[in-house]
Parts: structure tokens; C-alpha cells; sequence
């Protein structure tokens, strides 16, 4: 039995606890403690060290901070790490959060990787003791930048407003997560992410920010992919663009990252599906008041290209978050295929470059590819049906784009005016001509995606 334990850096009234049994382990008792405590057992301090005790025998291991333990999970290779298996890595894990609140860990959902951005773990677990009715949730445990809002914030602040707003609005709780239990610890400067920080903001203080660890159980959702009906596919899209557009109108929440995977659903006792908009981590509330990450904010496929590239200097518009919709419609319907009876990934992948090229490399591809006058949209089969309106919708981001690089021309070509004018000694009149960020001239608007979903 290993048991690792938050250091007592971490300063909240009560910390969480993980219990863990691993093969070859069970007759170890191992503690983790805070540096400077009554322990005289060495603390694993490199993170490569860690990579190595882990990969040959957990048993082995003598003391565990919870911090450096969730970083090797969420950095490991899977190819390489045996002891644990990385998708059982928390399986029969008893995690206590505190005295009223317990949870079984199961296998891990998703796990992103590296240990600069947020981290993301997401686990499913079974109640042991909870304040709620859920026998089965979701565990997501992650390190966003200190001092931004949490996600059970915004949530609570977007169901509070929706049951304010009276009946007309109740439809939108219906797409917004449940959250059951939250809570954010400050890291303790032995942990990987404080050292890193440390480290990368002595180099480049302007560029990169500190993070907390937050722990987060939610009600189960089920991801999009899970669907089997076309139909279902498109209510499920159509509810999204809704919900999102409502958080802007009234809580005035903007979310910031839509993604395949944040965008789910749950089915209702009668059998209709209700698309829900998930993962809050990035969201911020309106207006936007600077930049609030020191990172990019989004998943890189789903990015407008004009968030991809490092010279924009503008705001994260509404319109960003359309093409992002747009770009998770579109790599579903053409990257997923139907294979008994069952939505899984296609082998031909036309839009793989998106998620493994540069962040200016994939802005250039999707600025081409969006420009191009295709007549089609390479959908597969199952997806046929969504064909002509992602076309249209290409369409329309086509025509923002015009309408971006006419304004660009027509700025450049002021500009050379005024050089030439001012050789011979001629004002020429200030630029004056009005263009709407907001909707690229009206081109990406709410009104037009939601006429042609």
C-alpha cells in the first residue's frame, strides 16, 4: 500500500489525501511529508528521477509529494510506463478531498500532456462519502494560473442567473455542467510546477505565470463521439452555439475553448440528448480586462487562425469562438466514421496537420484552406448529411476573411498615400474607414451561423 499525501506547504484547512495500491507494493507503507518534517526519508526532487523509480518499481519509492506524483501520470509516456499502466494509474485509489467527502479513482478519462500548460487529469470515480447523489462522477485535477477565476465560479454564477432570469431561461442550466465539489491549493515551492515557474519567469518574467493545483468533481458526461445519430449530432451543435451565446448575453461569460472534447451531452429519463458546453478552466468574464493567461488560449486545431498567430494583436472575440465551433464540426465530420454501430476515428485524416504542426504553420493552413473555393467538404460517409452546411459556413468565414484583407489593402494603400504626399509637402485626410472586429463586417455573426445550423 503506497500512501501519498499533500505536503504541509499547502496552506487550506484540509488537504487531499490519495491512497494507492500498485503490484509489488502491497506490503509498503510509504508517507509523503513536507520537506523539514520529522521524516528522515529523502524526497524525490528531479522529475526525471521520479520517471525512473517509477518506470522500474513503485516499491521502491520512499517519499511521493501529491504534486510530483499527479505531474509523472499526466507527463508519462504511455508506451513506456508499465508500472503503472498510465490509464490505471489511479484505479482502487481511495482519494479523500475532505472529512464529508470520499471518492473510489477509476481509470483516467483523459490526460493531456506536459507540465507547462494546465495539466489536465480527468478520472472517473465512484462515491465513497459525498454531499450528493451521483453513485459515479468525473475527477478533473489540474494546475491553472494563480489567480484565475475557478471554474466552479463561473458555473454557479451562470446557474444563478439563468434561475433569476425566471422560466424563459431555465432551458440553460440544462447545458451547462454540474459541478458536486471543487477546491484550489496553492503549490508548495518543491513541486514541479512552482520550480518551473520560478525558473522560466526569472528567463522571461512577461511570459509565463505561476499555477495552482484545483480538483474539481462534476456530474458524468458523455463525450460527443458517443452518439450514434446524425440527428443527434446536429441538436447537440445547435444547443452549443445556444448556450454559448447565451453565457456572452447574460452572465456575460465568455468560454474560450471550444473543443471536440469540451463540447458533450447527457440524455434525458425521455431519451433526447442535451448538448452541454464544458470545461470552464479558461473561460473568463466579460469584458475581457487584458490578456488573463500568459499562454494562448484554446486547443490548437479549434483555434481561429487568427488567435494561431503571435503578431494578432487584438482581443479574443465572439467570432473566434464561431470558428472554433466551426473547426470541431468540421475535423468530427470528416476525421470520424461509423464502424459497427460505433463513431470512431477514420484512418484517413485530412486535417492531421492541425494537430501536430506549429501554431503559425496550422494559422497559414487553416487561412489557405478557408480561402480555397472548394465545392465540397471532404465529410465521410456517416457525416454526409452535414456536408452542405459546413460548406456554407466555410463560406461565411470565407467572406469574413475577404472582408479583413480588403480593409487591410485599403489601410496599406492610405498609408502609401500619405508617404508619397508628404514628399511634396500634401496632407492627406486620416483614415476613416469603420470596420467591425466584432463580425468581420457582419460576415461571422451569431445570426448567420445560427440561420444556416
Amino acid at each position: 500500500m503506497i500512501t501519498v499525501e499533500c505536503p504541509m506547504e499547502y496552506n487550506v484547512p484540509s488537504t487531499p489525501r490519495i491512497r494507492c495500491s500498485f503490484p509489488g507494493s502491497s506490503s509498503k507503507h510509504i508517507m509523503s511529508q513536507a520537506r523539514g518534517s520529522s521524516s528522515q526519508q529523502d524526497h524525490l526532487e528531479n522529475h526525471q528521477d521520479m520517471k525512473k523509480y517509477l518506470q522500474e518499481d513503485v516499491a521502491d519509492l520512499v517519499c511521493i509529494p501529491l504534486t510530483n506524483f499527479l505531474t509523472f501520470i499526466m507527463d508519462a509516456d504511455p508506451e513506456k510506463v508499465t508500472k503503472p499502466n498510465h490509464s490505471n494509474a489511479f484505479h482502487d485509489c481511495r482519494l479523500s478531498l475532505d472529512d464529508q467527502t470520499e471518492l473510489e479513482l477509476e481509470h483516467i478519462v483523459y490526460r493531456a500532456h506536459g507540465i507547462i500548460g494546465r495539466g489536465s487529469t480527468v478520472i472517473k470515480a465512484k462515491r465513497v462519502r459525498g454531499n450528493w447523489e451521483d453513485k459515479e462522477v468525473i475527477v478533473k485535477i489540474n494546475f491553472p494560473a494563480e489567480g484565475r477565476q475557478g471554474e466552479d465560479e463561473l458555473v454557479a454564477k451562470a446557474a444563478k442567473k439563468a434561475r433569476e432570469l425566471g422560466k424563459d431561461h431555465a432551458w440553460a442550466e440544462e447545458h451547462l455542467p454540474t459541478i458536486l465539489w471543487s477546491h484550489t491549493y496553492a503549490l508548495d515551492k518543491h513541486s514541479p510546477q512552482f520550480q518551473l515557474a520560478e525558473y522560466l519567469q526569472r528567463n522571461d518574467p512577461d511570459k509565463h505565470e505561476k499555477r495552482v493545483l484545483r480538483i474539481t468533481v462534476q456530474r458524468i458526461l458523455e463525450p460527443v463521439t458517443n452518439l450514434t445519430d446524425p440527428r443527434e449530432y446536429a441538436q447537440v451543435f445547435f444547443d452549443v452555439l445556444q448556450i454559448h451565446k447565451w453565457l456572452i448575453d447574460y452572465p456575460k461569460i465568455l468560454q474560450r475553448d471550444i473543443s471536440l472534447a469540451n463540447v458533450m451531452f447527457y440524455r434525458k429519463d425521455d431519451g433526447t440528448v442535451r448538448g452541454v458546453l464544458n470545461d470552464f478552466d479558461l473561460a473568463s468574464e466579460l469584458p475581457l480586462c487584458g490578456r488573463s493567461s500568459q499562454q494562448r488560449t484554446g486547443t490548437k486545431p479549434y483555434m481561429s487562425a487568427d488567435l494561431l498567430y503571435r503578431s494578432w494583436a487584438r482581443k479574443h472575440d465572439y467570432r473566434h469562438e464561431l470558428e472554433a465551433l466551426f473547426y470541431v464540426m468540421l475535423i468530427l465530420c470528416c476525421h470520424y466514421k461509423q464502424y459497427d454501430s460505433k463513431i470512431r476515428q477514420a484512418t484517413k485524416l485530412p486535417f492531421k496537420s492541425w494537430f501536430r504542426d506549429s501554431h503559425e504553420s496550422i494559422a497559414n493552413e487553416k487561412a489557405w484552406w478557408v480561402s480555397r473555393p472548394l465545392s465540397t467538404v471532404p465529410t465521410t460517409s456517416f457525416f454526409k448529411g452535414f456536408e452542405e452546411s459546413l460548406a456554407r459556413l466555410k463560406t461565411q468565414l470565407q467572406s469574413g476573411q475577404a472582408a479583413k484583407f480588403t480593409y487591410y489593402a485599403e489601410q496599406s494603400e492610405h498609408h502609401e498615400k500619405v508617404q508619397r504626399f508628404a514628399k511634396i509637402g500634401k496632407k492627406v485626410e486620416p483614415f476613416q474607414v469603420s470596420f467591425d472586429w466584432q463580425t468581420l463586417n457582419g460576415k461571422v455573426s451569431y445570426e448567420s451561423f445560427k440561420e444556416i445550423m
